[in-house]
């Protein structure tokens, strides 16, 4: 795995995935966990149910969407 995390960036023309220098991969898997943990009670008062992509950046492997959602 990438010593640091990734952007991920997609477009109807092309898609990219970056490294995001700066940041190890621990800091992007806590800045993703706290960002899906500050819209999940939003969406569950709206009604919606969010999903994750397994195919790009911190999430592509089953590790890494473990990680993510078993916290």
């Amino acid at each position: 795995m990438n010593s640091s995390p990734r952007l991920f960036i997609q477009n109807k023309a092309a898609a990219m995935e970056f490294d995001i220098m700066g940041f190890s991969t621990h800091q992007g898997f806590e800045r993703v966990i706290d960002s899906i943990s500050k819209c999940i009670p939003v969406a569950e008062k709206c009604g919606v149910v969010p999903g994750l992509e397994n195919h790009w950046g911190l999430g592509r492997t089953a590790d890494g969407m473990l990680r993510i959602v078993e916290v």
